[in-house]
């Protein structure tokens, strides 16, 4: 019975260790009929490194300029293949001068192997003395690696650069005296009797506190200099008309990079002031602003006002000019500030003036106490134009309809006219609107924007650029936007349209610029006749519902002498204000007669738009 029990768990562990030795994970290695549990790898890699420093010289020490080498030898000696080796040398952080090889791949090393290699460290001419730590590391695809090594490099630097100089003086007519109006030079040599290169090295001239009349170059930029080399540096230096008797001792000081600085060198310059005959005549003085008016010397101009403008002051700028100086300019008693320029002395003031006639007076007077006037007259008008001017443009050069030609001209038309508005006439950026190939909606949506915005104070330019047409059985004229179709009249915007709107849109004065095929079919009374002159104030208390168009019902070309000689009219007017009757006036022959096919502009009433008459859209230059 007991040897039953035996057998039976001789048996059972028998089992267990089969089934054990059967489980997933465990490494099975049969040897000779025989199943081991376990198994056992080959020894890993170990890394090992030598390093050996050289150089050219043989003094064991880098000098400037030098190129030395730093061989390592990299041992395996480990029982195992050290894969993709790598060779790392480093330099510290912050070192000048110095420049190391880059990581080399040294490969694969079998066991009990070695392989050299060789950096290359180099210094430049300019590099410092020093001692610098190289480490090394060489490390393996699986991580193995040698901690850092360390090598210390003794570097010799390059003998530093120093600087001399000599130094002179000489002007134009030989006596060794800077006189009064003469210029002369300072001859700077600079030698550099170093073994570095100077480098940035700049020159400066320092005129003692105090010193008048006497002008010299401040700074010169001489740059780098080689050793056993020098280089030349002359100061232009100028004495004024009315410099002083004196002598000045000027300072030079010399200085570059790294510290470079010698002492400052100075010479002593004698200066001689002019004899001046006892000065008699009076300053010149030139008006610069305002332009083109009458004036007259010693005496207030008694004729008619040179000037006539609403505001409640006026600039007064121009020169004075005298041989022996200006000394102060009055306009109306009070002083002005003065600045000196090439052609003379230069004067502004801003002069008030009261409703009606103004004179202004201008004096100048120079260090002798000789002085000039003039007086110029100014008529200040009460303001009469109390509303804002705001303009529409309308472009339209790109058509979507490909049966319809695309113009050229049009958007680089209304841009200039849209500078002259803004920059020479009363027109604020904010108050033009400058649409660009717009279509039939954006048309309509402009036009209801300025019912809203516009008061009866205003006054309103419409200009319009692009194609037009002329329904000869409606007798009617259309502008055509950019989304307008040769064939289907819905999207165009009609001349009815048009002028439905200018009569809907409360304004002093509207004055509408078409410069379009056909646009002349806008019109009720065209104005044959040329006004004279009459005075502004009247044109402008009317209300006026006007237009002024680049043809009548015939093609116009694409390159505009129209608007090219409206925008030359208003550039050369040099009156406040001109109206649109005689703009048109002033352009209309030069347009006929410069135009391919003698095209005739047109002006007159917009037909039932709530024109009243007499009045007319008045351009007002700023």
């Amino acid at each position: 019975m007991v040897r039953e029990v035996s057998m039976k768990r001789i048996q059972i562990v028998l089992l267990i260790t089969m089934l054990f030795c059967r489980l997933p994970g465990v490494a099975q290695t049969t040897v000779t009929g025989k199943t081991n549990v376990g198994s056992f790898g080959a020894k890993p890699a170990a890394l090992s490194a030598s390093v050996k420093f050289s150089e050219p010289s043989g003094n064991n020490s880098l000098d400037a300029g030098e190129t030395s080498t730093l061989q390592v030898t990299v041992v395996n000696n480990g029982g195992s293949t050290a894969k993709r080796v790598v060779a790392k040398a480093m330099l510290p952080e912050g070192i000048v001068g110095l420049k190391l090889t880059s990581p080399i791949q040294v490969g694969d090393i079998g066991p009990g192997e070695s392989k050299n290699i060789s950096f290359h460290l180099s210094a430049s001419k300019d590099v410092p003395s020093r001692s610098v730590k190289i480490e090394f590391v060489v490390s393996d695809a699986t991580g193995t690696r040698t901690g850092p090594q360390a090598i210390v490099v003794n570097v010799t630097g390059a003998i530093p650069a120093v600087l001399t100089t000599t130094m002179s003086f000489s002007e134009s007519s030989g006596n060794n005296v800077l006189d009064a109006g003469e210029t002369g030079s300072i001859e700077l040599r600079i030698f550099n009797t170093g073994g570095s290169v100077a480098k940035n090295v700049v020159a400066k001239s320092v005129i003692p506190p105090g010193t008048i009349g006497l002008k010299i170059v401040p700074v010169i930029p001489v740059g780098d200099i080689s050793p056993d080399s020098s280089t030349r540096v002359s100061f232009r230096l100028s004495a004024a008309e009315n410099v002083p008797t004196q002598k000045v001792a000027l300072r030079v000081e010399v200085s570059g990079d790294a510290g470079i600085q010698i002492e400052p060198q100075t010479v002593l310059v004698s200066l001689k002031e002019r004899i001046i005959a006892p000065d008699v005549t009076p300053p010149e003085i030139s008006l610069i602003e305002p332009s083109n008016i009458t004036t007259r010397g010693f005496k207030p101009v008694t004729s008619g006002p040179a000037i006539i403008t609403s505001s409640s002051s006026i600039t007064v700028r121009g020169l004075a000019n005298d041989s022996g100086g200006v000394a102060v300019v009055l306009v109306n008693g009070a002083e002005t500030q003065l600045s000196q320029t090439e052609v003379g002395t230069a004067f502004v003031h801003q002069a008030l003036l009261s409703l009606g006639a103004n004179e202004v007076e201008i004096k100048a007077i120079d260090k002798f106490r000789n002085e000039n006037t003039i007086t110029i007259l100014v008529k200040r008008e009460e303001n009469f134009i109390r509303g804002q001017y705001y303009a529409l443009v309308m472009t339209v050069q790109d058509y979507g309809d490909k049966s319809m030609n695309d113009l050229e001209y049009p958007i680089k038309d209304g841009q200039s006219l849209v500078d002259i508005l803004t920059k020479e006439y009363s027109f604020d950026k904010q108050n033009v609107v400058f649409l660009k190939n717009p279509d039939r909606r954006t048309v309509i949506n402009e036009f209801q924007n300025l019912r809203r915005r516009l008061s009866e104070n205003d006054n309103l330019l419409i200009f319009y650029a692009g194609h037009g047409y002329w329904d000869e059985a409606l007798k009617q004229g259309y502008w055509l936007p950019s989304n307008a179709s040769a064939d289907d009249p819905s999207e165009w915007v009609s001349n009815s349209t048009v002028r439905d709107y200018i009569r809907g849109i409360t304004t002093k004065h509207t004055l509408l610029i078409s410069d379009a095929c056909f646009s002349g079919g806008i019109f009720k009374t065209r104005d044959p006749f040329i006004r004279p002159d009459a005075a502004i104030q009247k044109i402008y208390e009317t209300p006026s519902r006007r237009a002024m168009t680049s043809g009548s019902l015939r093609s116009v070309p694409d390159r505009s002498v129209f608007i090219e000689f409206l925008i030359k009219r208003l550039r050369e007017s040099k009156d406040k204000y001109i109206y649109a009757q005689k703009l048109y006036i002033n352009l209309k022959d030069a347009v006929i007669n410069n135009s391919p096919n003698n095209q005739t502009p047109l002006y007159g009433v917009i037909n039932e738009s709530g024109d009243e008459g007499e009045g007319d859209f008045v351009f007002v230059r700023r």
